[in-house]
């Protein structure tokens, strides 16, 4: 957990570099991207195009929504992919530390948008996986959320979730604009998360029953699928891992129409059940057969056989 005590001073340094945001440019139709990946360097992809190693700063894109990867030199630790909005006369910051497997990677982006009330200062929260408890001038908050009226200057914030690690950052926030703020979280480190072979389908996996902290209502009507009966393959299927996350007494994850936590759901896919990878990853999430279709799953909970 030090990286994130030390990366509070770079994104709040980041957000306010001169010639990136809020004071008068030169250059105010261009947009800025600052990369950093602690203790790792990285290579850095925009749209398919090689940019630069990490630790990187560009101060002359244009802007607009790209599509980032982040590949690691040490071939052990995953890539991560994601999209962002680059605006005019802005930076946008991504801090990342990539892991071994997707589910132990984490980091946090912080992009800006101008609001239409100069005087108004606004912190916009989303987290993966979502309902993690947002702490930030003493008060509690669960992601997603949207604060306004927030205080400017300089706000550190702490992001919880049982079984995640807990980050801390800080961020300035200015008059006029929206920070928004997007917080990866990696898992904690265990026995069974940093040997692949651990997570294997368990007989009591759809049996266990949530605390009282745990337990998140969904939409009364989304169906709960059944488990694949795929059989399982060393390649190209899916195996579902432990969320958290309980429908109808059954730990489940929400299969998505797209590879995003925004998507629309398609239904629930037990911890332990297995089913079809249909050969396709996109910013962190796998495609697989799903109910005589296909979904996507987020592959924090997910891991590729």
């Amino acid at each position: 957990m030090r990286w994130f005590r030390h990366i509070l001073v770079i994104l709040v340094a980041a957000i306010t570099l001169s010639g990136c945001s809020f004071n008068p440019m030169d250059y105010k139709a261009k947009s800025g991207l600052q990369v950093i990946t602690p203790d790792q360097s990285s290579s850095v992809f925009i749209d398919g195009q090689y940019l630069n190693k990490t630790p990187l700063i560009e101060k002359n894109l244009k802007p607009g929504v790209y599509h980032i990867q982040i590949q690691p030199e040490n071939t052990e630790y995953v890539p991560y992919e994601t999209d962002i909005t680059l605006r005019k006369g802005l930076l946008t910051v991504i801090t990342w530390k990539p892991d071994k497997r997707p589910e132990l990677s984490s980091g946090v982006i912080i992009e800006l948008e101008a609001l239409k009330d100069k005087n108004a200062s606004e912190v916009s929260f989303t987290t993966i996986p979502d309902t993690a408890i947002i702490t930030i001038n003493n008060k509690k908050e669960f992601s997603p959320v949207v604060l306004t009226n927030v205080q400017s200057g300089v706000q550190e914030f702490e992001v919880t979730l049982p079984s995640y690690e807990t980050q801390h950052h800080g961020i300035d926030v200015k008059p006029g604009y929206r920070t928004h703020v997007t917080i990866k979280l990696g898992k904690l480190q265990t026995a069974s998360n940093t040997d692949p072979e651990a997570n294997a389908d368990s007989g009591d996996a759809v049996t266990a029953t949530p605390s009282a902290g745990e337990k998140i209502q969904a939409q009364p009507d989304a169906p709960v699928a059944a488990s694949s009966t795929l059989s399982a393959t060393t390649n190209g299927m899916i195996t579902i891992l432990k969320t958290g996350f309980f429908q109808e007494g059954k730990e489940v994850l929400r299969v998505r129409e797209a590879p995003d936590s925004k998507g629309a759901e398609k239904g629930f896919a037990p911890i332990g059940a297995q089913y079809q990878y249909l050969g396709e990853q996109k910013n962190g999430w796998y495609k697989i057969s799903f109910n005589s279709g296909e979904g996507w799953v987020n592959g924090a909970y997910a891991k590729l056989n």
